[in-house]
């Protein structure tokens, strides 16, 4: 079912196995039957008794040896077929395509080759046929045929003629020397031979029933004296006679049994001649040929065992060993043709081995693939076949694997990685899916932690509750936020605080302005007093004002003035009383005009512009 090289293999493997395929058959019309192919086929020694083997396609097919009796070939295509040494008796080749078979010493007895195709002469010669095989019109039986024949009742009639039971002077008949199985095909010979109406030689003649008597004469003694000398002479003479024709017979039958023993020219028949004639003419010259002869067939026993052994093992080292044992042998052709076809086989193998150590070497689906194309029917078909199969598997399981972590990747969610995980719990990227899913879940922990802090921060809304969420989370979620809520806040806060600085600073420069002013008033009063009570009152107010020194200066002045002066009562006498009003708008000039005076010092420095590094004074009324 495997086809032609699996068979050829299973007999080389299985060399002592003798193919039992007798009454099989294989129809033309079955396109999957074993025969369907021009492939040589190994049918050596093959059993195809009563089987049908019509339209075969058997080119090149080995039959060597083969039992073939009664096999139909009809339409079959026996091109180059080898039917050498096998029995084709009463087999059909109707239509048979039979160019360059060979038929060397294949029994065709009875075979129907008469519509056979492509059929010589010379396939006919080597062959062994008898007066029933039917040969093509154009063709004829060789004469080998008939001599076969021939020698076959000549050697038949030698052993009948030798094989007749002597007789003894008991009456006692010696048994015949020859074997059962050749007593049985004289008879069938000696039937064929001998033709009706003949008598048989070795049966006895019948003796008439009865003889004429004639009158007998009186005899004188000299007479019966002279009658008996030559009656003694005449036994003497034929018993000499009949020694001599004894004799002569013996002789013409020992010649006639050497000459059939030399046609024959076989071991039996040298055998039988020196058990018959113990003591013939040609003893010795028998004996040194049967010694050759067993020689020869001990030869060839040791040659068939030899082949016998070398078919059994079937190996290139006996087929060798055979040739260089028997370089002569019988089946010396034989073997230097088994021996090509086992080294091509050989060959063939360690190429086929050699091709798929590489594919396993390589241990992807083109190597196998390019190992089944080379060797299609190699012995690692359905291993390569299997690979094939796994790798493909292996290759849609990595690819769904890649896809997995891909789409895993490209969602990057803990979700993702989970089913990574599940679909493939020993893919190549597990240990990182797992870190993945670490990673995530921390993330998805300080995520929460991060907007529980921001919800705190959003809550309390205060720079230290953001700076806190910050520091805790500084690149969070919500850092910008919290960063620019902080800005604001501070900013804010800074606002708030310039201000109140402002504020606070116009309530400084008021309060500045209102002291400078208070100032300027004292001194202006104590100006316009020019007593030294007056500017002891604005040293008292303003110890450090900006007019302390020339108060001070204008004191000492004063002090010294009033040193040289008469006392201060004698003078108020002599000043006039002014009524002041302590209504402003109702003041009055006193009635009695003062002197016009000379400026004070102090009262042109308030008649001008201050200098750069001195204070503005708005001087009131």
């Amino acid at each position: 079912k495997k086809g032609a090289e699996h068979w050829n293999i299973w007999r080389l493997e299985n060399p002592e196995t003798i193919p039992d395929l007798a009454r099989i058959t294989f129809p033309a019309n079955n396109k999957a039957a074993p025969l369907s192919k021009a492939v040589p086929i190994n049918f050596r020694h093959a059993s195809f008794s009563n089987s049908i083997l019509c339209s075969g396609k058997l080119e090149g097919a080995d039959f060597e040896g083969a039992e073939l009796s009664r096999v139909d070939f009809s339409n079959a295509e026996l091109e180059g077929s080898n039917f050498s040494f096998s029995n084709l008796t009463n087999a059909i080749f109707d239509g048979a395509n039979l160019r360059k078979a060979n038929f060397f010493r294949a029994n065709i007895s009875g075979a129907d080759l008469r519509n056979a195709r492509n059929l010589s002469q010379q396939q006919i010669d080597l062959s062994l046929g008898n007066e029933r095989t039917q040969l093509p019109p154009n063709l004829v039986a060789p004469p080998a045929w008939q001599e076969t024949a021939t020698k076959k009742i000549k050697y038949a009639a030698f052993i009948e003629q030798f094989s007749t039971p002597p007789t003894k002077p008991n009456g006692k008949t010696k048994p015949s020397s020859l074997p059962l199985e050749d007593t049985f095909q004289l008879q069938e010979i000696k039937d064929q031979v001998t033709p009706q109406g003949d008598v048989d030689p070795g049966s006895t003649p019948e003796k008439p029933s009865s003889r004429i008597k004639k009158p007998q004469r009186a005899r004188s003694p000299a007479y019966l004296l002279v009658a008996l000398l030559f009656m003694g002479l005449f036994v003497a003479g034929g018993v000499w006679i009949t020694i001599q024709t004894k004799q002569y017979q013996r002789n013409q039958i020992e010649l006639l049994a050497w000459s059939n023993t030399q046609e024959l020219a076989t071991i039996d028949a040298y055998r039988l001649y020196l058990r018959d004639f113990p003591k013939g003419q040609h003893v010795a010259t028998a004996r040194e040929q049967l010694s050759n002869l067993e020689n020869a067939a001990a030869r060839k026993r040791a040659d068939n065992s030899a082949w016998k052994h070398a078919t059994r093992i079937s190996s290139i080292k006996e087929y060798k060993r055979y040739i260089e044992n028997y370089p002569k042998g019988m089946h010396v052709g034989k073997a230097r043709l088994r021996l090509a076809e086992l080294q091509i086989i050989a060959a063939r193998k360690l190429a086929d081995e050699m091709a798929w150590l590489n594919a396993r070497h390589q241990d992807t689906v083109s190597a196998f693939q390019t190992y089944l194309e080379q060797f299609p029917e190699g012995q690692h078909t359905q291993t390569a076949r299997k690979n094939i199969a796994l790798q493909e598997a292996k290759a849609a399981r990595q690819r769904a694997h890649d896809d997995a972590w891909l789409n895993a990747e490209r969602q990057a969610t803990i979700s993702a990685y989970q089913d990574y995980l599940e679909r493939f719990p020993e893919g190549q990227h597990t240990q990182t899916a797992r870190k993945a899913i670490t990673e995530l879940q921390n993330i998805a922990n300080l995520k929460r932690a991060d907007e529980a802090a921001w919800a705190n921060a959003k809550k309390l809304n205060s720079p230290a509750a953001y700076q806190s969420y910050l520091n805790n989370f500084k690149n969070g979620l919500h850092a910008n936020d919290a960063r620019t809520q902080l800005a604001k806040i501070e900013a804010e806060t800074a606002k708030k605080q310039a201000q109140q600085e402002a504020q606070k600073h116009e309530i400084e420069l008021r309060a500045k302005e209102a002291k400078k002013q208070a100032e300027n008033e004292a001194w202006l009063r104590a100006l316009k007093l020019s007593t030294a009570k007056g500017y002891l009152t604005y040293l008292k107010d303003f110890a450090d004002g900006q007019h302390a020194q020339m108060a001070q200066k204008e004191l000492k002045k004063l002090e010294a003035k009033a040193a040289k002066q008469p006392p201060i009562f004698l003078k108020e006498k002599k000043k006039t009383t002014m009524k002041i009003s302590t209504n402003k708008k109702a003041r009055k000039r006193p009635t009695k005009t003062k002197k016009k005076t000379r400026p004070h010092a102090a009262q042109k420095t308030l008649n001008r512009w201050p200098t750069a590094d001195e204070p503005f004074v708005v001087l009131g009324d």
